[in-house]
């Protein structure tokens, strides 16, 4: 296909053929896509650009970068969780110490979710 309008007879084509109507109204419903996929375009460009004009001004607040730094921080020590398994082993605990070991922060975890739902039930009231 050489240019644009090979490319709307050919579409206008095989839709008409799929839906049963003429060519020139499958052209029409395809040039009216066609504007309508512009003006939305144009549409998504404008508010890509208020997000990013957004994004301009929160990044330059110093409390935003305290924020995403101390996320930084704060994943350091959950990327060493997945080795106390090996590090335990390593310090010479058998196997069935190393399960109970990596077992008891996932059930502290289980019962101080349900003490904190009832607290927070409490302080609602």
């Amino acid at each position: 296909m050489d240019n644009d309008a090979d490319l709307v007879r050919a579409t206008s084509t095989a839709v008409s053929c799929r839906e049963g109507v003429s060519p020139s109204t499958a052209r029409t419903r395809r040039s009216l896509w066609h504007r309508f996929r512009v003006s939305s375009t144009a549409v998504a460009q404008r508010c890509a650009d208020r997000v990013v004009a957004v994004m301009r001004r929160v990044c330059v607040v110093p409390t935003f970068h305290v924020l995403v730094f101390q996320g930084f921080l704060g994943t350091i020590p959950w990327r060493g969780f997945p080795f106390l398994a090996m590090y335990y082993r390593n310090l010479g605990f058998p196997p069935e110490a190393v399960a109970q070991l990596n077992s008891l922060p996932r059930f502290g975890g289980i019962a101080l979710a349900v003490f904190g739902g009832y607290l927070g039930d409490w302080a609602a009231k």
